[in-house]
């Protein structure tokens, strides 16, 4: 048994730059729940159900209430859409 330090650990384990895993941390530093939340939310779940969690997080990140409801004040193409849901 021996030890290592952290940059070599992250370089071993993870294949990438320490320095480019810290960057990626801060990015998602005090969102990280969701994005572990969303990755437990869609095993099992179908296209259309992953669908309305992804519209529901970015309603609820980027929306702002009105009248009517809440509206994303993101604008969100197919496209977007279609890649938050890892389809080809």
């Amino acid at each position: 048994m021996g030890t290592i330090d952290l940059k070599t650990f992250i370089e071993i384990s993870l294949g990438i730059a320490s320095e480019d895993f810290k960057r990626m941390a801060v990015s998602y530093f005090g969102r990280w729940d969701l994005v572990q939340l969303r990755c437990a939310n869609f095993m099992g779940c179908t296209l259309e159900e992953r669908l309305a969690l992804i519209l529901l997080e970015l309603s609820e990140n980027f929306g702002v209430k009105d009248k009517h409801g809440t509206r994303r004040t993101l604008p969100t193409r197919h496209q977007d859409l279609i890649g938050m849901l890892a389809c080809p």
